[in-house]
């Protein structure tokens, strides 16, 4: 009769035993699908934030590019604004020419506009200011700024600034 009890016993314990298993091993594998699924959206939150990048750099190089086409037309329109800024002495006006272009099927807004650094009324002062906003869908805006000089418009500063 003991011995039977026992056999019993020894039965009746692998249950528990299986339910256990089946516990943590649904919890491993629930902690496993959600850190997939994490993963997964963070990379596609970085391919949007790379393209958004990418799309205003774009645009600041076709802006640059516009200003040298058709024989420098409009970086000559700028450098004579600028002339006519330092003999009338008044500082450049606020006006902007806003342009929006796709690039990869996204918008990008570029701006582009006459602005001078420093207090002297001097050519070496001005520069053309461009600006270039992505707005790629699943990502923040992505601006990126350029300024070319008017004296020598191989001096050229990139300043990425993402907002």
């Amino acid at each position: 009769m003991n011995k039977l009890l026992i056999k019993n016993k020894k039965r009746g314990f692998i249950l528990p035993m299986v339910i256990i298993f089946m516990t943590i091993a649904s919890v491993l594998l629930a902690a496993a699908l959600q850190m997939g699924s994490t993963n997964a959206k963070i990379s596609l939150d970085q391919y949007d934030i790379t393209r958004a990048h990418y799309a205003a750099v774009s645009g600041v190089e076709l802006a640059y590019g516009a200003l040298f086409t058709d024989g420098a037309a409009m970086f000559t329109g700028y450098k004579n604004a600028a002339l006519n800024r330092i003999a009338l002495n008044q500082d450049p006006t606020k006006s902007e020419s806003p342009a929006t272009i796709y690039i990869d099927g996204q918008p990008v807004l570029v701006t582009m506009k006459l602005i001078r650094k420093g207090v002297y009324q001097s050519l070496d002062n001005y520069y053309i200011h461009i600006e270039a906003i992505s707005k790629i869908a699943g990502a923040d805006d992505y601006r990126i700024l350029c300024d070319v000089s008017v004296y020598d418009p191989a001096l050229v500063w990139h300043k990425p600034d993402q907002n």
